[in-house]
């Protein structure tokens, strides 16, 4: 955190334990920033685990796929882990979307949502099911 502000993920940088990168975004050409840390990281935490799940995705349309932090908008009763934007356009409804599932195959693909499929506890919207949009992934940073 700097002031009220989240900044996450943020990345250690060997060989600097007193700094992290923070807002980097290799999709959208971003390299983020240093924060210095206010005291070090413990070191008797084990490391996460590895997880398959990607980081950033851009798909074939040129959207550019991240991973919520917060509360995830669920669809089909299912939450939303990524949200997707389209570089260069104006953000809206008609351009924003959602990602509740990564097929991994050849190629990979997801399942994307216009982001007015988010139910968000709405019961008379919670009861229609939404179809899937299939997109093929071109990139993925994890």
């Amino acid at each position: 955190m700097v002031g009220n502000a989240i900044h996450d993920p943020c990345f250690q940088v060997p060989p600097h334990p007193d700094e992290v990168v923070c807002g980097a975004d290799p999709a959208l050409g971003n390299t983020g920033f240093v924060m210095k840390l206010t005291k070090p990281f413990p070191t008797d935490v084990p490391p996460p685990s590895a997880s398959s799940a990607p980081w950033i995705m851009q798909l074939a349309d040129g959207s550019v796929c991240e991973p919520y932090t917060g509360t995830r908008p669920p669809v089909n009763g299912e939450p939303a882990p990524w949200f997707c934007i389209k570089p260069g356009v104006e953000p809206s409804p008609r351009t924003n979307s959602l990602v509740t599932k990564v097929i991994q195959g050849m190629p990979w693909t997801v399942e994307r949502f216009a982001e007015s499929a988010a139910t968000m506890g709405n019961p008379a919207t919670e009861r229609r099911k939404v179809e899937a949009q299939i997109v093929p992934v071109v990139k993925v940073w994890e």
